[in-house]
This record gives C-alpha cells, sequence and structure tokens, in this order.
C-alpha cells in the first residue's frame, strides 16, 4: 500500500506553474527561464491557456489541456520544445481540465465539462473511445500502474469512477468528497487513489472505502513514486 509520507511529499510538490494568461513552463530550479521559454504557447491570451499537464513515461514528451475556447489538448517534445501533435477535444466551451498518459505512452485521456472522457491514440492522434461519466466537469484521470484501468473524478456529483479498459466495464464508483471534488492521483502501487478536494483522501481501490483523511482543501495532487 502507497505510504502516507510519500503522499504528503507528492502533495506540495507542483512541477508546473501557471502566471495567469500566458504560457506555462515546467520548472527546474537552475533552468526555469530556459523551460518557460520553450512551452509557451502562441495562442495563450486571456481567453486561452494551459489547465493540466502530465508527462509521459519516458519523460520525453509532455501533454497539455487547454482552458478556454481553443479546446485542445497538445503534445509537446521536452527537449525542443516543438509541438508534435494537436488533438480538438472539444470538451465544452471550457476546454481540457484534466489530461493523463498511460504507462505504455499510447494512449491520451482528456477530461471536461462535457461529462464524458475521451481516450485517443497518440500516435495517430484519432480519437478511440468516448466514456460518459454522469458526473458532470471531469476534474481528474488516471491510469492505473498496468494500464488497464482508468480513474476519472466528476467535480458534479464528487464521485470517482474505476473503469476496466479493455472491456468498458466499471468496476467501482465511490463518493470522494462531500463538499467538491478538485483532482485525483494514482498511487504508484496501482492499490490506492488520492483525491483532492475540501478533503485530502486516501482510498482503498479494492474496497472503495478511505485509508486516511485530511481536513485540508488540495487543488493538485502529484504523487512521488
Amino acid at each position: 500500500m502507497y505510504h502516507p509520507s510519500r503522499l504528503l511529499i507528492g502533495v506540495f510538490i507542483l512541477g508546473l506553474w501557471f502566471s495567469g494568461p500566458g504560457p506555462a513552463f515546467a520548472e527546474d530550479a537552475p533552468s526555469a527561464d530556459r523551460m518557460k521559454a520553450r512551452f509557451r504557447m502562441k495562442e495563450s491570451n486571456e481567453e486561452n491557456y494551459p489547465m493540466c499537464v502530465a508527462f509521459a513515461p519516458d519523460g520525453k514528451t509532455l501533454a497539455t489541456g487547454t482552458f478556454g475556447r481553443d479546446r485542445t489538448a497538445r503534445l509537446w517534445d521536452v527537449a525542443t520544445g516543438k509541438e508534435l501533435r494537436r488533438f480538438d477535444a472539444d470538451e465544452s466551451a471550457f476546454g481540457v481540465e484534466s489530461i493523463a498518459i498511460s504507462p505504455d505512452g499510447k494512449t491520451l485521456a482528456t477530461g471536461g465539462r462535457n461529462d464524458q472522457v475521451l481516450l485517443w491514440d497518440m500516435g495517430t492522434g484519432k480519437q478511440i473511445r468516448e466514456i460518459p461519466s454522469h458526473g458532470g466537469n471531469i476534474v481528474g484521470v488516471a491510469f492505473s500502474p498496468d494500464g488497464k484501468t482508468l480513474a476519472f473524478g466528476g467535480a458534479t456529483d464528487n464521485q470517482i469512477h474505476l473503469l476496466d479498459i479493455p472491456n468498458g466495464g466499471e468496476v467501482r464508483v465511490f463518493k470522494a468528497d462531500p463538499d467538491r471534488l478538485f483532482c485525483i492521483a494514482m498511487a504508484p502501487d496501482g492499490k490506492s487513489l488520492v483525491s483532492g478536494g475540501a478533503n485530502l483522501s486516501l482510498w482503498d481501490l479494492s474496497t472503495g472505502k478511505p485509508i486516511r483523511e485530511a481536513r485540508q482543501k488540495i487543488w493538485y495532487i502529484g504523487l512521488c513514486p
């Protein structure tokens, strides 16, 4: 089971900064200025800006989701900052609010305010599946370490859904937060999941029951391996 001390470390380490409307950059203390220049988005303005990010397992590709009228997800080459591919996610008028890359680096998952999760083939850029959530605004998506399970959370019903990707069946649904759900992250061991919102919670995925909870408002979560 994922150790809580690693959870706390992960919560306070944020690898991406948003300076309001404008470019996003991955933070690396010795080279922050260089990274800021690399990931500049020409369309970034008061109506379009990066909302979510995810690195591919090999660390060579960065996926971003745009919030605003742009409504796209994009893949970037980390070494050069070059845009590799663009996905027209059309996640309602507000764009992409959550994004994740599968462990094998072949599938991209996006979520927004259109009550569904979209799965994409990263090699071709084509949409391969639509998953209705019935939870409204999708604020978090996460793959299990083996890539067979997809977790996603809705901010309308504050529920977390676990989906079996190969057969498309729902494995489990559980209430994540009584007030508001903002983000989720899958633990590296694949046995637990962390959710943030009005509360910070660690969940046992086999039972859907909380292991530990803290009254702490959390907007974004990142976990250390």
